[in-house]
């Protein structure tokens, strides 16, 4: 039997639950391999009340009792304040770790998020005399902020026994900062092919009451800048004077919908942008098979899972030419466009919607599960576990 720590700040909340969606699903994968002994540990950066943050002691202590369905995870926090104890996060987050991986008694430490979590992974796993596998999901590898930040995530990559990313882009970032070349390994991530399949896009627009002749472009994701949605709603301006049978449909809640609508009416386009909220899996799904164009104008991805799910439907993309998108969408499913420029994503866009594309052969592309995505990060785990002198 062996006794994988998975260490993570990212996993499923009762109010956010599709929070490190792909890192869950990983995990339900690694839960169901024979001879996996397997405990989540959620560290939090927990804020004192008074700055009224989310984060906070009341919020970890209702989590108390949560685990998603499958897993057992153990959330707590350690105490931060914002910027000022960014040096010693990873330390404090080490510190809570330890009793507890002590405890638990793992052969091995899987982590994910580079710093402060994965590092204080890292410690405890030097402290334990355990090996520890790091893992980045993009937005810890690329969008570093700080000086701080930055020597902590070099230190994690160093010291890091493997160092799995989610794209081959990710993982040349990865060695660029420390990592071990022979020690980093790039897995991309799956997708629930029960859910996101193709179906005919006649016939999921007439089970969702939509115009059969509507042009019908998909968002879906955090409502944020950084996703590039201004650079969309411009580009829905352009479309939409051209032609008025340009929609657009964003899936996901976020602090930008309040911009978007301020652009949309400024460009008077709003009849033409529909918000739908958070939605289900099966019902993105469904949205994704009755798309003409699923477009994702990211400013920077690690591997976008959305966009797996997309193209299973056999749905075509837009997106731009950032991180592991180029190793994704090729020529016969998508079209890719460079970042934080709106002029060519208008024109990307019309040609997607007008393109006869074989959404079939779109949807067989990228068939890969979640399972195989734990196989091989298991193998990984498997690989450093022989390698490790300390269990000879």
């Amino acid at each position: 039997m062996t006794r994988i720590a998975v260490v993570s700040p990212e996993f499923p909340v009762p109010d956010e639950p599709h929070r490190g969606q792909p890192i869950y699903m990983t995990i339900l994968g690694l839960t169901s391999c024979p001879g996996i002994e397997l405990e989540v540990f959620c560290p939090t950066a927990t804020y004192p009340a008074l700055l009224n943050h989310r984060f906070n002691r009341a919020w970890i202590q209702a989590l108390k009792d949560h685990s998603p369905p499958g897993v057992r995870a153990h959330y707590f926090g350690y105490p931060a304040l914002p910027a000022i104890s960014r040096p010693t996060n990873g330390y404090m987050s080490a510190y809570t770790l330890l009793p507890r991986l002590r405890a638990f008694r793992p052969d091995l430490i899987l982590a994910y998020w580079l710093y402060p979590e994965g590092f204080g992974a890292v410690t405890a796993g030097k402290y334990l005399g355990v090996p520890v596998v790091v893992g980045a999901r993009g937005t810890d590898l690329r969008w570093i902020q700080d000086r701080v930040s930055r020597y902590f995530v070099r230190k994690t990559l160093r010291q890091a026994d493997a160092v799995l990313t989610v794209s081959e882009e990710l993982r040349r970032c990865a060695i660029e900062l420390g990592a071990e070349p022979s020690h980093a390994h790039s897995i991309l991530n799956g997708c629930d092919s029960s859910v996101f399949h193709y179906r005919d896009r006649d016939e999921a627009r007439a089970c969702m009451g939509l115009d059969k002749a509507s042009k019908l472009i998909l968002y879906v994701g955090r409502l944020v800048a950084a996703k590039g949605l201004l650079e969309l709603i411009l580009a829905m301006g352009d479309l939409v004077r051209q032609d008025p049978a340009f929609h657009l449909y964003c899936i996901g809640d976020g602090e930008f919908s309040a911009p978007m609508t301020a652009k949309a009416n400024e460009l008077q386009v709003m009849e033409h942008i529909h918000f739908l909220g958070n939605q289900l899996p099966r019902d993105v799904a469904a949205w994704m098979c009755s798309a003409d164009v699923f477009c994702l104008p990211s400013h920077t991805e690690g591997c976008p899972n959305v966009i797996i799910e997309s193209m299973s439907c056999g749905t075509p993309v837009v997106a731009t030419h950032v991180g592991g998108i180029p190793e994704l969408v090729d020529r016969e499913s998508g079209i890719t466009v460079p970042p934080y420029q709106s002029e060519p994503l208008p024109s990307a866009l019309r040609l997607a919607c007008s393109q006869d594309w074989n959404r079939v052969q779109i949807s067989q592309r990228l068939q890969r599960g979640w399972g195989k995505v734990a196989q091989e990060t298991l193998a990984v785990c498997q690989a450093v576990l022989s390698a490790d002198p300390r269990r000879s």
